[in-house]
């Protein structure tokens, strides 16, 4: 019996270590179980988070698109802004040329002058040459090339409503008449 009992002593030993390896394992494959399933979690996470930033770089691309859109049409309003600005300071420059020649043409034939007068109450004024004869229209251009600048003289009832009436235009800076 001491023969096996050596024997014995190391089949107990084996045994024992088979157990332990065993039982390691049992623990190694356990762990390996959880490692695969954090790692199955980390997955789904990853394929979750490939997921959101791929919507966010198309909601990147949208915005970057909305914002070209946007700096194109805000070009466009600058330049139609600038265009109008423009458009308009021409026809204010039109606008002031138009109304200068028609004063000067106004001046030019005394119905500026005539207002002047007739808002300062003067009376006595008969009116212009031009308004104030009649010409059959056959003999219009012919009087108004002969007559000239006296068509836009005024016509007066005496030197003293003249002498009054220069005093006032001059006054008021109404412009220049001959009476």
């Amino acid at each position: 019996m001491q023969i096996l009992e050596p024997q014995q002593d190391s089949k107990a030993r084996l045994q024992e270590r088979v157990e332990q390896l065993r039982q390691k394992i049992q623990e190694q494959n356990q762990a390996v179980g959880s490692v695969f399933q954090e790692l199955s979690a980390q997955q789904v996470q990853y394929s979750q988070r490939v997921g959101t930033l791929s919507e966010l770089l198309q909601q990147v691309n949208h915005s970057q698109i909305a914002l070209t859109a946007a700096e194109q049409e805000l070009q466009i309003q600058q330049e139609t802004q600038s265009r109008l600005i423009q458009e308009q300071r021409d026809k204010q420059r039109q606008l002031d040329k138009l109304e200068a020649q028609a004063q000067a043409l106004q001046e030019t034939q005394g119905t500026g002058v005539v207002e002047v007068l007739q808002r300062a109450k003067l009376s006595g004024i008969c009116g212009l040459v031009a308004q104030l004869g009649k010409v059959d229209p056959r003999y219009q251009l012919a009087l108004e090339i002969a007559a000239g600048a006296r068509l836009s003289f005024l016509v007066v009832e005496d030197d003293r409503v003249a002498a009054s009436g220069i005093q006032i235009l001059k006054q008021q800076r109404g412009g220049r008449a001959t009476f």
